[in-house]
């Protein structure tokens, strides 16, 4: 159903219904669809057998996945969901700098401990979940360095591993306020617009509140910007649309 109505969809308009569909077929929310209904079509024509059980298997926690259509409800999901697409340029960069520290860490301490814990630090490979433990600083301490070089070395991938970690963090941090503050400001924008004339109509604040929703913004928020442009507004003469007070025409004192 939602296949042969997207046509209607603001964004498709002027497509020919065919590309519409197609064009549908490949966004995101829609393959979490397909993925979440796939199962139940498979398991109905193609009963589980001995040699499909785990392929079967897979299929139905791939049921899971219809969770992400949230997303559609949830103004916090789609916060979260713009955020990772505004910074994902920055978090894939970070993420190669993780790779490239856990290769480089999982291969020091290889060169370092594998005469003394052969076990443990058999090969580079085997020595990557050392570094990915340690590199998060989850710090398990099932496997441990015992030469003198290896815990120099582990004290040190510690240490920067501290920063590694934080990484993310921060950009994901940086990316929520900056969305926000465009959030704040659209809904701004929205509110100048409505204000022009000095009131809000039963219309416009219908309006109003839809567009808060749509920017996920609690009332209280709205309220708040709402407060603060109407300061803005009384503080500016009507007539000209200067500041009161700061004009040259202005009075001492004024």
């Amino acid at each position: 159903l939602r296949l042969w109505s997207c046509v209607d969809k603001p964004r498709y308009a002027g497509m020919s219904p065919t590309k519409a569909r197609l064009e549908w077929m490949r966004s995101p929310l829609a393959l979490i669809d397909l993925t979440a209904i796939l199962p139940f079509y498979i398991l109905l024509l193609f009963p589980a057998s001995s040699h499909s059980a785990l392929l079967l298997r897979i299929f139905r926690g791939l049921r899971l996945l219809r969770i992400f259509k949230l997303t559609r409800y949830s103004p916090a999901l789609r916060v979260f969901r713009n955020v990772l697409r505004e910074e994902s340029g920055t978090l894939t960069v970070v993420g190669f700098v993780l790779a490239v520290g856990v290769v480089m860490a999982s291969w020091g301490i290889y060169l370092l401990e594998n005469k003394a814990q052969p076990e443990a630090f058999g090969s580079i490979p085997q020595s990557l979940w050392w570094a990915v433990i340690s590199i998060t600083t989850v710090g398990y301490g099932d496997v441990v360095p015992l030469t003198t070089g290896g815990k120099f070395f582990a004290s040190i991938t510690a240490i920067l591993g501290v920063g590694f970690a934080a990484l993310p963090a921060g950009i994901l941090a940086s990316g929520f306020t900056n969305e926000m503050r465009r959030r704040e400001h659209a809904f701004r924008r929205a509110l100048s617009i409505v204000m022009e004339d000095g009131s809000i109509s039963k219309h416009e604040e219908a309006n109003l509140d839809q567009i808060r929703e749509e920017l996920g913004l609690s009332i209280e928020e709205a309220q708040s910007l709402y407060l603060d442009a109407r300061r803005a507004m009384m503080q500016r003469c009507p007539h000209c649309k200067e500041p009161l007070g700061h004009g040259a025409w202005a009075p001492e004192g004024d």
